[in-house]
């Protein structure tokens, strides 16, 4: 749901402490607004362990910030969602790493890194890449979006977490009058959880 994974305001933190999501289950019935993520533990990390780099790589991900936006529907064991994620990002690329990556030695400089950002766009991972030529290396800032995905997911409900037919990651949840916290880790990223808050409307 919430941390698959990003209308309405939200707020996103990354990488501090966030408070403890209660687990005290509910009804979860209804409509609900996201209002706020919060990442704790490092997400550029572990965003940088998944990528699967070579060890010349260490360090690419300087920074990375989650943004989820969006309403989650809850009705007879069926959640439909209508989130939209997004990140941003900051990348630096040594010419150590460029050089494992691409299996040759390379020297950077401005035409190489203005050559990068299309490169890792052309790759799916990011919709939008601008990298320069800084203190010797590539830095770069990166984006990028994902729809909603509006597909139904039927789930069960085991004491205070959403258990997901299809395999998806479990969530912990709380329902408390008109707000909705749920809490839970995303496979392929260790050390990461997502603790979001929402509004029934």
């Amino acid at each position: 749901m919430f941390a698959s994974g990003c209308g309405g305001n939200s707020s996103s933190t990354s990488g501090g402490t966030c408070n403890a999501a209660a687990t005290c289950g509910g009804i979860l019935d209804g409509t609900w607004q996201l209002d706020t993520t919060c990442v704790e533990g490092n997400l550029a990390a572990a965003m940088e362990s998944a990528a699967g780099l070579p060890s010349a790589c260490s360090n690419v991900f300087q920074s990375a910030t989650p943004s989820i936006t969006g309403t989650v529907t809850f009705a007879n064991g069926s959640e439909t969602d209508n989130i939209t994620e997004s990140l941003d990002a900051t990348l630096l690329y040594t010419s150590a790493c460029v050089g494992a990556v691409a299996g040759t030695t390379v020297t950077l400089n401005a035409s190489v890194c203005s050559l990068l950002g299309p490169e890792l766009v052309s790759q799916g991972d990011f919709s939008s890449a601008t990298c320069t030529f800084a203190s010797g290396g590539c830095s770069c800032s990166v984006a990028s979006t994902s729809p909603p995905d509006t597909t139904p997911q039927a789930y069960t409900i085991s004491g205070h977490t959403i258990v997901y037919a299809d395999g998806s990651d479990p969530m912990d949840y709380c329902v408390s009058g008109t707000t909705l916290t749920t809490s839970g880790s995303v496979t392929g990223l260790p050390g990461v959880t997502f603790v979001s808050t929402a509004h029934k409307l």
